[in-house]
C-alpha cells in the first residue's frame, strides 16, 4: 500500500472521483490498442503519480513489472510470427515450426506491454491517492460486514511487514546473524521470526475481536456517519473523467482509435486518430491541473 497522508490536493478528492479515474483509465486501456492512445494514458498516470510525490516509490513496482513486459516481448514474436515485415528468420523447431520474428509481432508485443504499464500505474494512483478507510466507509451503510472484512484483510500485509521488520531488528540486536552459518541455522533463525509474527498476529486478532465485541458489533442495526461531501473540485474532476471516457468511446465507435498490427502496421500519427486524443488527455489531466492551480492561486483554493 503506497498511501501516505501528505495533505495533497489529490488526496482530498472524493473517493468516488478517485475510483472513477482509476476505472475510466483501466477501461480505456483495455479498449484501446492504438499505441498513441496507450502512451497518452501512461503519460497521464505518470503525471498524476508525480503530483502525488510517489514517482520514486513506484519505481520499485515498475522494475518488478519490467521482466513481465520483457517476457511478452520475447514470447509473442516467437509464437505469433504473422506479419509482412520479417526482421529475423531462424531455424526450424518442432511444434513451433520455423522461427521468425516480424515487425508487426514486435509492435503488438510493445502495445500489450504498454497496456500492462497503464493498468499498473492507474492502480498505483488509486493506492496513493485514496485512504482505504475512506473507500470502505462508502460501503459501510449497505454492506457493513463485508466492509469490515475487506478493511481488515487490506491491513494484513503492511502489518505483517511491520512485524517482520520489528522482530528481525530485535533478533539482530540480540546477536542473531540471519546470513551466517549453514542452511539449517539460517532456516532456524528465520523460523524464530516466523513464530514471533504468528504470536503477534494471534494477539492482534484477539485485541480486534475484543474491541469489536465491546463496541457491540453485530448486535443490531449499525449506525453510520460520513464526513465526505461533494465540492466543486470533485465535480470538475469527475466531469473530466466522464468527458475523457465519452471521447474515448466516440473515438472507438467512429474508428479513429482503431489500429491494425497485422498484416502490416498502420501509421500511428493519423490526423483522425490524433484529434480525439487532444481532448481525451487534457480531460483526464483535470485533477492534476486543478492541483497545480490550487498550490499557486489562493483565490482558486477558496473557490474549489
Amino acid at each position: 500500500m503506497l498511501y501516505r497522508e501528505r495533505g495533497l490536493f489529490l488526496q482530498t478528492l472524493h473517493p468516488v472521483v478517485i475510483c472513477a479515474f482509476t476505472a475510466g483509465t483501466v477501461l480505456l486501456a483495455l479498449a484501446f490498442s492504438h499505441p498513441l492512445y496507450l502512451a497518452g494514458l501512461l503519460a497521464v498516470c505518470l503525471a498524476t503519480l508525480a503530483r502525488l510525490c510517489i514517482l520514486k516509490d513506484a519505481a520499485g513496482v515498475f522494475w518488478f513489472c519490467l521482466p513481465i513486459v520483457a517476457v511478452i516481448l520475447v514470447v509473442n514474436p516467437l509464437v505469433a510470427p504473422e506479419g509482412a515485415t520479417v526482421l529475423w528468420r531462424g531455424p526450424s523447431v518442432p511444434v513451433l515450426g520455423t522461427l521468425r520474428v516480424s515487425l508487426e509481432a514486435v509492435g503488438f508485443a510493445l502495445a500489450m506491454g504498454l497496456r500492462l504499464l497503464v493498468i499498473l500505474t492507474a492502480f498505483l494512483v488509486y493506492s496513493a491517492a485514496l485512504n482505504p478507510d475512506r473507500m470502505f466507509n462508502l460501503f459501510s451503510r449497505c454492506v457493513p460486514r463485508a466492509a469490515v472484512v475487506f478493511l481488515l484483510a487490506l491491513r494484513v500485509y503492511p502489518t505483517l511487514l511491520e512485524d517482520y521488520s520489528r522482530i528481525r531488528e530485535a533478533q539482530t540486536a540480540r546477536g542473531v546473524d540471519f546470513e551466517a552459518g549453514s542452511c539449517v541455522s539460517r532456516f532456524s533463525s528465520r523460523l524464530t521470526v516466523a513464530k514471533g509474527m504468528l504470536v503477534s498476529s494471534l494477539e492482534r486478532a484477539l485485541e480486534i475481536a475484543e474491541s469489536m465485541h465491546a463496541r457491540g458489533f453485530g448486535c443490531g442495526p449499525r449506525t453510520s456517519y460520513s464526513s465526505e461531501c461533494w465540492r466543486p473540485r470533485d465535480r470538475l474532476a469527475l466531469a473530466g473523467v466522464l468527458l475523457a471516457v465519452t471521447a474515448g468511446a466516440a473515438a472507438l465507435i467512429s474508428g479513429a482509435a482503431a489500429y491494425n498490427f497485422y498484416p502490416a502496421l498502420d501509421a500511428p500519427l493519423r490526423r483522425e486518430a490524433v484529434m480525439p486524443l487532444v481532448l481525451l488527455v487534457p480531460a483526464l489531466l483535470v485533477p492534476v491541473l486543478l492541483q497545480w492551480g490550487w498550490t499557486r492561486w489562493p483565490w482558486l483554493r477558496s473557490k474549489i
